[in-house]
């Protein structure tokens, strides 16, 4: 497994060092003849893989020190709070009294996973609120919804029992009254009077409920909390959930927008634009229609997609680019098939190239948080991706999460 050095022989500066264990500054000095620090420092070796976990702990906000400061986000003991990696290369722990884990010894949280990672459609998502709608108590009387991933569920909820509906913005730390149909003209100090269901679709590590605490104290203090899906390992958890919804799972909805966006790597057609018809297939005028011309399907906004493995032929690259960029998805690598013609191409074992690209990058990928995955379109393809990799790989079109 690798490691670091972290620590340097005479000034303890965390940085890159050479063979003699010397940062670049104390190795010039020594070159040069100047005088080195007296203080000797024993270098530190840390793991990276508990280094990570140690870093995916604070970044879930699995301690309530961790935030933003001057601009700066990690642990609000230290002065400056991006100071977080740094005190962990060294090989510190937590500086919290008492601590919450010990130097490198993180322990399990929401993130780690603990079975086979589940897919949720939207079909199910709109089942689920509906089934939780059933659980409202009788005596709410206002829908208020976490912006922004709770307003999906608070605006279906307002329309099935009929209430007006407000939203909590966490950036803002306020509320904004919506209103609901006939409803619009009530007061909102007739509305504020009124008992309200707070309501978020998904509550991972229960800290979104956290940080919304003092405005529902302000202006909902008798409120009841609620989710369509709880990680059954929350910190903090709803009054009301309808499914417990261990880690690792996905969500069609979020699919290129989680935590999980930088861990995943996808196929092109059927994921980011609809899929090829046959008739369009013909490696000429029609096909360059169909590139230029595509409708996006899932469309990645958080983070850049690390890798994208397409069947695509590599002299379609330029028109391909070119639709990423007009509909502004960003990608690490763009990997397209080396054949010359559509008919070279088609005599190739596709799910096996996918597979043997998808492997490379996780050769030098760590995940954080786990697992990596593989986005294909085909279902009989993921399945092979899958057990040519033997590692995880989702279809969303048959909701099949393979391994």
């Amino acid at each position: 497994m690798k490691t670091y050095k972290s620590t340097c022989v005479h000034c303890g500066r965390l940085t890159a060092l050479n063979e003699s264990n010397e940062c670049q500054v104390c190795q010039s000095k020594r070159e040069a003849g100047q005088p080195l620090p007296k203080r000797k420092v024993k270098p530190r070796i840390v793991d990276r893989a508990h280094l990570q976990k140690s870093i995916a702990i604070c970044e879930t906000n699995q301690c309530g020190n961790w935030g933003t400061r001057d601009g700066r986000t990690g642990c609000l003991l230290l002065p400056k709070p991006c100071d977080i990696e740094r005190r962990l290369l060294a090989g510190a722990g937590c500086v919290a009294d008492p601590p919450q884990f010990g130097p490198h010894q993180p322990p399990g949280h929401a993130f780690a996973p603990k079975a086979d990672a589940r897919f949720v459609t939207a079909r199910d998502f709109q089942q689920d609120i509906l089934r939780l709608a059933g659980m409202v108590p009788n005596d709410i009387g206002l829908i208020v919804g976490v912006a922004r991933s709770g307003m999906s569920v608070a605006s279906m909820l307002a329309m099935y029992l009929h209430l007006p509906m407000a939203a909590i913005r966490q950036t803002q730390g306020d509320v904004v009254h919506v209103g609901n149909g006939w409803r619009l003209n009530e007061s909102k100090h007739a509305i504020k009077k009124t008992r309200a269901l707070v309501v978020d679709d998904t509550v991972m590590t229960g800290n979104s409920l956290k940080a919304i605490r003092p405005v529902m104290d302000r202006e909902f203090p008798e409120a009841t909390t609620a989710a369509v899906y709880v990680n059954p390992s929350a910190n903090v958890k709803p009054d009301i959930h309808v499914v417990d919804l261990p880690w690792p799972h996905l969500l069609e909805w979020n699919l290129f927008n989680s935590v999980m966006s930088p861990n995943t790597a996808c196929d092109f057609d059927g994921i980011l634009c609809r899929d090829c018809s046959p008739e369009q297939d013909d490696d000429g005028e029609r096909y360059l229609d169909f590139i230029r011309n595509a409708k996006p399907l899932y469309v990645p906004r958080k983070e850049p997609v690390p890798l994208i493995v397409t069947a695509r032929i590599a002299k379609y690259r330029k028109p391909t680019e070119a639709w990423l960029r007009r509909h502004g998805m960003r990608w690490y690598k763009l990997v397209m098939h080396p054949a010359k013609t559509l008919a070279e191409r088609n005599r190739d074992d596709i799910a096996a190239y996918k597979a043997r690209h998808y492997s490379e990058w996780l050769e030098t990928h760590t995940p954080n948080p786990a697992p990596a995955m593989f986005i294909e379109s085909d279902d009989r393809q993921a399945r092979a991706i899958a057990r040519n990799a033997k590692r995880l790989v989702v279809c969303p079109s048959t909701a099949g999460v393979y391994t």
